[in-house]
């Protein structure tokens, strides 16, 4: 047996303890932080988060208006 061998064991055991806490410590604020965002926006806006352009990398200046209205694209 290596001298070690014990804990190179444990060790994803532990790791995967330890690797879990923190998610599921910040999912509540997460989940607050989406739910804050969906309240603040309108029903267009919403809307406009299923409505994807596709832009060949140049978009048109009324593409871009829209997308800063909010009633298209995703970010």
């Amino acid at each position: 047996m290596r001298p070690h061998s014990g804990i190179l064991t444990a060790l994803p055991a532990a790791l995967a303890l330890f690797g879990a806490w923190p998610a599921s410590a910040q999912r509540p604020r997460a989940d607050q932080k989406i739910d804050s965002l969906l309240a603040r926006m309108t029903l267009e806006e919403k809307l406009g988060q299923l409505n994807q352009l596709s832009v060949d990398q140049q978009p048109t200046a009324e593409q871009v208006a829209l997308v800063r209205k909010g009633l298209v694209g995703s970010s």
